[in-house]
């Protein structure tokens, strides 16, 4: 259609409608200048017509150009396909015609074929049945055990097929056939149990990364790699190897029927290996060789579990469900875990304290209990690895664990005799060296090496292990013994015991244990409670009626090279104390049990301290007739005389320096003032303190002892709320025999010890430190309780009213001179320096004292008199000085104080006017009285006006 010629104009239907419409518009027009007009714009609008048409030309130029030339080439396309086609139409009338003629010929021809095809292919056949022994072979020697049994079982299969049927030649390879079938079941499971029991080195991957994901179980055998590289797989590639040759179940029998043996042989093994670790030889091991054995023998087992699970996944997969039922039970991850258990438990037996009569209650316990559902018989459980499941029920009452006695056996009844019997009678009577336990062991050991070290033909290693299977198809081989039997050695059993039950119930994955999987759990949790910690009590209590009360004292290194006399008693205890704590890192879950021994232990050795204490203080050596009712001054006057005299002691300058400040002072009252004041009037004689010196060396080793003992079990009690794990610390020579640094042990330890508990040790030791401190203040009233008798008895029974021949030293004064050197000479050597100042600390000041009150039992004194009284005081004087490399001048005081009787009253009057008292007003009347009663003529009168001016004196000063 043509353009519009305006936009508001309709556009024209074609060139004779616009031509009309031209017409028409001419003649309507009447005048020249409208035409004009009119033609104007017609030349405009055909102007711009003209210019849309070239634009639009133009602009649809070069597609109508490929277009017209895609046409053409099109037709030209088309006219050569059409030539084409002639020609092949022609020859296709020619090969017909052609076919036509040479049809039977063809058919000849395609017939030989197929004769020749069939002959190609059944040469083929024979050549590969030919070189199938070999290539068998072949994968035999490198493992390819999968590739080897289906190129038997497709050979075998092609020889039985009709097209090789007839084929006689191949009559002999058909036998070489069927006896590698025959033989290749028996290879397939004496390498099965040589790879679930014997190579280790073949499972180090899998004991390394246990964490690591199994590989699947359709993996495919690779001829070009090493079968071995991955022990989980190359499981698989076996079991499906027995499969394929239809001996599945052949060999889930075997392994069911073979396993008690073989976790027996692999225990013998461990135990052999670590002996030669150790290099023992015939000689015993110690309780950490016993630890190595564990877990040894725990690491092998854990990897026969890993590769039992994965051997019954296998079984699995390849639809053997069914073939783990046997005639004497089920194979399954409940039956491998209850043999494992069995045989681990009887290796822990054999190191545990069990005599024979217990170990045969142990394996009665395993028959006698009630049978599981998957065990048909409890005989078949004793005999068979079915044991195990039986002895998932295993209960162990009280009295197994009971120690016994040892007694012979009892005979056994004329129905077991006659079982015996028969039992001897089908039993080989000639003995040969090849089949004893250690050849059998040593053999199996060797053939294990040899395999990890690649230095002998497989199949020889596996005849040889499978010999020694044979020797022991029917009993358990004699384990080396890496220690003698202790009760003790379940601290080295119980932690590799429980990290291997967990980690064993952990590849179980909690579904096939149950609350009667664990009986090796319970067997070593019952074995700990019933013999262990009951031994341990039994220990300590033998231990503490053994000590005797004439303990002697030996030296004890306290700090690193400070040596130091503590009793033997003490010694013994504070080992005891650390056999029981230091169990505590071997038995983590037994903690507060073994604080609460250690609690008792610490109780009982505190009454027997207590006792020994009494004895002490009231031995003596009295003639019946000295021997008076009352109570002793020397062991009553720390508790009779209330508080106040220790409070005195305790404030004591020398004890501040020894164990530190304990609190203010209670009175102004020196210790010296207490204790006479608590003695008062009373009589001193020998039975009011400790005569021998032995007893007082006794009480001073006894000091030393608690004091060292208190201090230590401060550090244990310190050490246990800070870290339990250094308890070993305190006891260099008692290790654990584990090593414990895991944050587990840390965490059920604190668990264990309760603030209570930390507590109560820490209370014994304050109790036993003051049982020390009270020992140390029993010897500095001793010591002042001699000093007070022999000084009383010397101011009682001394005549002081004498002349020039009298005024020697008093021999009661010499005789407390010698005793005071002999008490510093036999407690010096025990206390230190500090010690025995603090026991002589004041000692002239009390002497002082006592002398000057003792005055009032001086009837009449002259001047000789007064003169052997300071001789005494003087001796008295230098004897301290002596022992204590120290003058003081508390005994001068006394001396003054009797030199006051060469005066008359009034000249004590005088001097007390003069110079001011110097004497309390109570001494100075006891010195005049005695003056008055000395005087030849006794004036009562003049007596009272001298005490009236003394008082009058002293009230005016």
């Amino acid at each position: 259609s043509w353009p519009l010629i305006e936009a508001s104009e309709p556009p024209m239907a074609s060139n004779e409608d616009m031509l009309a419409e031209v017409i028409g518009q001419l003649s309507k027009s009447g005048d020249v200048q409208g035409r004009k007009v009119y033609r104007k714009k017609l030349k405009e609008n055909l102007a711009k017509m003209d210019d849309e048409l070239g634009e639009f030309i133009s602009e649809h130029h070069d597609g109508f150009y490929c277009a017209l030339h895609g046409f053409f080439t099109m037709v030209d396309h088309v006219d050569d396909a059409k030539g084409r086609i002639d020609t092949l139409r022609s020859a296709l009338t020619t090969c017909k015609l052609l076919l036509q003629c040479k049809r039977d010929n063809i058919r000849a021809l395609w017939i030989e074929h197929l004769e020749y095809k069939g002959t190609l292919d059944i040469l083929n056949q024979i050549d590969e049945v030919r070189r199938a022994p070999e290539l068998i072979d072949r994968f035999v020697s490198s493992k390819h055990f999968a590739h080897a049994a289906k190129l038997v079982c497709e050979a075998l299969h092609k020889c039985e097929s009709d097209s090789l049927r007839p084929v006689k030649a191949l009559v002999e390879v058909y036998r070489e056939l069927c006896k590698r079938r025959d033989r290749l079941p028996n290879l397939l499971i004496d390498e099965l149990h040589a790879h679930l029991y014997l190579k280790r080195d073949a499972h180090r991957d899998t004991t390394r990364d246990a964490a690591a994901p199994d590989p699947p179980l359709s993996i495919e055998e690779d001829p070009d790699c090493n079968p071995e590289q991955e022990p989980l797989a190359y499981i698989g590639f076996v079991i499906g190897a027995l499969s394929s040759l239809g001996r599945l179940g052949d060999a889930v029998n075997a392994i069911r029927d073979r396993m008690k043996t073989e976790l027996a042989l692999l225990l013998e093994r461990a135990a052999a290996v670590t002996s030669e670790q150790l290099g023992l030889g015939s000689k015993p091991g110690t309780a950490r060789g016993l630890c190595r054995l564990v877990v040894n023998a725990y690491e092998r087992m854990i990897r026969v579990v890993r590769i039992h699970l994965r051997a019954l996944q296998h079984i699995r997969h390849r639809g053997g469900v069914d073939l783990l039922k046997t005639a004497q039970g089920t194979y399954s991850e409940r039956e491998v875990w209850a043999a494992v258990q069995l045989e681990v438990e009887l290796l822990l037996s054999q190191y545990l304290d069990m005599d024979a009569a217990m170990q045969a209650a142990l394996l009665d316990s395993f028959t006698e209990s009630p049978r599981d559902p998957d065990t048909p018989s409890a005989a078949a459980a004793a005999t068979g690895a079915a044991g195990g499941a039986a002895a998932e029920c295993m209960v162990l009452n009280d009295s197994f664990f009971a120690p016994t006695k040892k007694s012979a056996a009892p005979a056994p009844p004329p129905k077991e005799k006659e079982k015996e019997k028969d039992r001897s009678r089908t039993e080989p009577a000639l003995f040969s060296f090849a089949n004893t336990q250690n050849a059998i062991a040593e053999k199996s050991v060797d053939a294990e090496r040899a395999i990890q070290k690649g230095e002998t033909d497989f199949s020889v290693s596996i005849a040889a292990l499978s010999m020694a299977d044979r020797y022991t198809s029917g009993a358990v081989a004699a384990r080396y013994l890496i220690c003698p039997r202790s009760v003790d050695n379940i601290k080295g059993m119980f932690r590799p015991t429980a990290l291997f039950t967990d980690e064993v119930e952990a590849l179980l994955a909690g579904g096939v244990v149950g609350t009667r999987a664990g009986f090796l759990r319970r067997f070593i949790d019952q074995y700990v409670r019933k013999r262990f910690l009951q031994d341990l009590k039994d220990v300590i209590r033998t231990s503490l009626l053994a000590l005797s009360d004439s303990d002697t004292l030996s030296e004890h290194d306290l700090a690193r090279g400070a040596p130091r006399l503590v009793l033997q008693s003490t010694v013994r205890v504070y080992d005891l104390l650390g056999r029981t704590l230091t169990a505590m890192l071997d038995l983590p879950l037994y903690a507060s049990d073994l604080v609460k021994t250690a609690d008792s232990l610490l109780t009982q050795y505190q009454g027997q301290t207590q006792n020994r204490f009494n004895v002490l203080v009231r031995s003596r050596k009295q003639e019946p007739s000295e021997i008076r009712q009352g109570p002793f001054v020397a062991s009553t006057a720390l508790t009779d005389a209330g508080q106040p005299l220790v409070a005195a002691l305790l404030h004591n300058a020398e004890w501040v320096k020894i164990f530190g400040e304990t609190g203010l002072r209670p009175e102004d009252m020196s210790e010296s003032e207490i204790l006479l004041d608590f003695l008062g009037d009373r009589q001193v004689d020998k039975s009011d303190y400790i005569v021998e010196l032995a007893s007082l060396r006794s009480l001073g080793g006894m000091h030393e002892s608690l004091a060292w003992f208190a201090g230590r079990l401060d550090l244990v009690a310190a050490t246990l709320m800070e870290n339990p794990l250094m308890i070993a610390t305190h006891w260099p020579d008692q290790p654990p025999l584990v090593d414990v640094e895991d944050e587990v042990s840390v965490t059920e330890l604190r668990r264990q010890l309760t603030h209570d508990m930390l507590r109560r040790l820490t209370s014994k030791a304050s109790e036993y430190k003051e049982m020390a401190g009270k020992c140390l203040m029993t010897l500095w009233v001793e010591v002042r309780m001699r000093c007070a008798c022999y000084l009383l008895q010397a101011l009682r029974k001394s005549n002081y009213n004498c002349d020039i021949s009298g005024v020697e030293t008093d021999r009661l004064i010499v005789q407390l001179n010698k005793d005071l050197f002999s008490i510093d000479e036999a407690l010096s050597s025990i206390l230190g320096r500090q010690k025995m100042d603090f026991l002589f600390d004041r000692l002239p000041g009390f002497l002082s004292i006592v002398l000057i009150r003792g005055m009032r039992h001086i009837q009449r004194v002259s001047e000789h008199g007064v003169r052997r009284m300071c001789r005494n005081i003087f001796a008295l004087q230098q004897s301290l000085a002596n022992i204590t490399k120290n003058r003081t001048g508390e005994l001068d005081r006394a001396m003054k104080y009797y030199e006051m009787l060469y005066g008359r009253p009034e000249e004590v009057l005088q001097a007390i006017v003069a110079h001011g008292p110097v004497f309390s007003r109570e001494e100075y009347s006891i010195a005049i009285t005695l003056m008055a009663r000395s005087m030849r003529v006794y004036d009562s009168a003049a007596l009272d006006q001298n005490l009236l001016d003394l008082k009058a004196c002293c009230q005016q000063i």
